[in-house]
């Protein structure tokens, strides 16, 4: 089993559909509540929400789907390295 985690930022609300697309999840509390709270005001670019989600998987090649991410003006902005679980 492995876990990949990734960064996304980014502008409105955030895209919670996305969640059941990656089948990922928030990595912690700060993450839920950056979603909670995205699109309440227009942040400066500086001041985007950061949320940290994870994802469990089988495969070792998994990432997540940047294009779909952009669709909703939101962006993958770092993937760090996948854990080996197995």
């Amino acid at each position: 089993m492995y876990r990949t985690t990734f960064e996304v930022t980014g502008r409105g609300s955030f895209p919670l559909d996305m969640l059941r697309y990656d089948q990922c999840f928030p990595s912690d509390t700060g993450s839920a509540n950056n979603m909670a709270r995205s699109g309440e005001h227009d942040a400066p670019q500086h001041d985007l929400p950061v949320v940290i989600l994870c994802h469990d998987h089988a495969d070792p090649e998994w990432g997540p789907t940047f294009a779909r991410w952009a669709s909703f003006g939101w962006g993958v902005t770092r993937v760090l390295p996948t854990q080996d679980y197995t």
